[in-house]
C-alpha cells in the first residue's frame, strides 16, 4: 500500500513521497521525490484557483505557504479557524485583512 514511502524510508504525516512521472505503480527511487505536504499541495495546485480547497498542512518547521500570496510564513501568521484540527486557515492574516478591506470598499460603492 505505502511501498513508495517504504522505498524512500519516509515516516510522518507532513512528509510526502511524490511520483515524478505520475505513475503510482512506479516505485523506482529515481521516480520518487521527497517533499513537505504543503509543497506537494502547491505542486498539484491545491489551494489555488485551479483546485480551490481549504486543505492546509503546516510543515514540520512550523511554516506554511499562504494560498493567496504564495509566501512561506510562520504558522502564527495565519488566520485562526477553529474548523480545522490545527486551528488555522490556509490564508495568512495579511491577505485575509486585505480581502476584508476590499470587500468593505466594494460594499460602500
Amino acid at each position: 500500500m505505502d511501498e513508495h514511502r517504504y522505498v524512500m524510508k519516509v515516516k510522518g504525516f507532513n512528509t510526502v513521497v511524490h511520483h515524478i512521472d505520475g505513475n503510482k505503480a512506479n516505485n523506482n527511487p529515481e521516480n520518487l521525490a521527497i517533499m513537505s505536504r504543503s509543497e506537494h499541495c502547491k505542486l498539484h495546485g491545491f489551494g489555488t484557483e485551479i483546485r480551490p480547497t481549504k486543505i492546509f498542512a503546516p510543515d514540520i518547521d512550523g511554516t506554511a505557504v499562504c494560498r493567496i500570496c504564495g509566501e512561506r510564513k510562520q504558522i502564527e501568521m495565519f488566520k485562526k479557524d477553529s474548523n480545522w484540527s490545527h486551528g488555522r486557515d490556509s490564508i495568512c492574516k495579511e491577505c485575509f485583512n486585505a480581502y476584508k478591506r476590499n470587500r468593505r470598499k466594494l460594499a460602500h460603492n
